[in-house]
């Protein structure tokens, strides 16, 4: 939103999820590029830590097409 603010573009999007793990999100979007003509780089994971109130896990993927 920052980006659209200031005028600038944005080469990337961010995906919330409440009902599955990013990783396992990330995984779906690898299979689906590897059927289709997008190609899909590997998957990077911030896995959730809760001893250190970080509930969330992050996923990343970089997908082209």
């Amino acid at each position: 939103m920052l980006a659209q603010i200031l005028g600038l573009g944005s080469d990337d999007i961010d995906i919330a999820l409440d009902d599955m793990y990013g990783e396992d999100f990330a995984k779906l979007i690898k299979q689906h590029s590897s059927t289709s003509e997008l190609q899909s780089s590997n998957i990077g994971v911030i896995k959730c830590n809760n001893e250190k109130s970080k509930h969330l896990e992050t996923a990343t993927i970089r997908v082209e097409g």
